[in-house]
């Protein structure tokens, strides 16, 4: 009897063994404490791009219709620094002619890649998502992938912050064939 209840203990052992030597949960090291654990900052980035971004924009330039003919047109843009300080938070309201739209974005810097990221969406159902590399004497070049109710495509925007005396000049254009072609969107002169 006490060899059975050896063995059998035995085997209860060696199953118990078994049982968690695949289990991933097992393998695992002991998690870090509390103290060890450091809860990431916002980069400095976020904070100094605020300092010259952040308030009200009175905009006025011109877009381009579906037929390429420019139209006036004025946009108000509102920028803020979101309480964690992690996201710039713009929401800009525009009209030319009858044609009135918003858009709201979040813009934030990944440290890692040393790039601007920023997604938004507009009144008219397109998202964009993309990225800039740091601004250079004033100016970022920022690369949208868009989705909306004419498809696919890839935007560019120009922002020139290198004289804000002469305003904030900002200029898109859009691609629907993959960079083969661009039409121009917008142009625009904006002041605080």
């Amino acid at each position: 009897m006490k060899i059975l209840s050896l063995v059998s203990f035995t085997a209860l052992i060696t199953a118990a063994g078994l049982a968690t030597a695949g289990d991933p949960k097992a393998d695992k090291p002991a998690a870090p404490k509390a103290a060890e654990m450091q809860m990431p900052t916002p980069p400095a980035q976020i904070a100094e791009m605020g300092k010259t971004m952040n308030g009200t924009w009175k905009c006025k330039g011109s877009t381009s219709g579906p037929d390429g003919k420019p139209s006036p047109m004025e946009a108000t843009s509102k920028s803020s620094t979101s309480p964690d300080g992690w996201w710039l938070v713009e929401t800009m309201d525009a009209k030319s002619g009858p044609m009135k739209f918003n858009m709201q974005s979040y813009m934030t810097f990944d440290a890692a890649s040393k790039k601007w990221r920023r997604v938004s969406v507009d009144s008219m159902g397109t998202s964009m998502v993309g990225t800039a590399d740091a601004s250079k004497d004033g100016k970022m070049s920022w690369t949208f992938e868009t989705q909306g109710p004419m498809g696919a495509g890839t935007f560019k925007d120009e922002v020139d912050a290198s004289d804000l005396k002469k305003g904030l000049k900002l200029a898109g254009k859009m691609s629907m064939d993959k960079g083969k072609t661009w039409m121009p969107v917008y142009e625009m002169t904006c002041t605080k």
